[in-house]
């Protein structure tokens, strides 16, 4: 196969007409709730097993090792957002790194991404993506959420078993049940007619919630309001 097809174009910045998104229930600062579940997603990276990586996840068509870098890609996302540049315009990692690569690739990530919204003022600060403008602290909710989640995708992939931090928990659950209602389809679709084509997500990345027994574990809720089933596991 050639090798010279020309790149793709980098995907235009986000408009700065994204309407305005507010969470509420948010902590004054969720800097140090978001550095907690960042540790928990290296710790659970970290006990992955070499013969895992091709292992099925919860997430469509992630094996083990694709969901990881997906991972690293979202953290590395965030500290973009937070620097003031366009997070959508990243290439992502290249094609070839090796787990231990990976593995160096997200603490690199989270570190830049804590430099990125060291200071204080980044919390009130507002950022725009295609689908929402909020302060700093509105974004670092959402991405709470997002790897919170994909740390459970992870170790359930993998045989894990963290231990969830109850104020993490909450902090996701404030912030996924305001951006999205349990049925998301209206919500994706009117978020995707504004957006540029170069960075339109070929499908909804976000799947409608699933029903939880309001006596399940905060965790088990969190992610069946993100769409996962709870009891999945992989096959034997």
């Amino acid at each position: 196969m050639s090798n010279d097809t020309a790149p793709a174009p980098a995907p235009a910045p986000p408009p700065a007409t994204a309407p305005t998104r507010v969470i509420p229930g948010l902590v004054a600062d969720p800097r140090p709730l978001f550095a907690r579940a960042i540790a928990l997603a290296r710790t659970t990276i970290d006990g992955v097993r070499d013969d895992q990586l091709a292992g099925p996840t919860p997430c469509d068509q992630l094996d083990v090792r694709a969901l990881v870098t997906h991972q690293v890609e979202g953290v590395q996302r965030v500290a973009e957002l937070f620097a003031g540049r366009n997070p959508l315009a990243l290439p992502g990692v290249p094609e070839g790194v090796d787990f231990t690569g990976l593995r160096s690739a997200f603490s690199a990530a989270a570190q830049a991404a804590s430099d990125a919204f060291a200071a204080d003022e980044q919390l009130d600060a507002m950022f725009s993506l295609p689908w929402a403008t909020m302060p700093g602290r509105a974004h670092l909710a959402t991405y709470t959420n997002e790897v919170t989640v994909h740390t459970w995708d992870l170790a359930v992939a993998t045989g894990q078993h963290p231990a969830w931090d109850p104020e993490v928990l909450a902090l996701a659950d404030a912030a996924i049940h305001a951006a999205f209602p349990p049925e998301r389809a209206t919500v994706f679709d009117a978020m995707f007619a504004g957006m540029p084509e170069s960075v339109r997500p070929a499908a909804h990345p976000w799947r409608d919630a699933l029903p939880a027994d309001e006596a399940a574990a905060p965790i088990d809720r969190l992610v069946a309001y993100n769409g996962r089933d709870p009891r999945w596991r992989p096959a034997a």
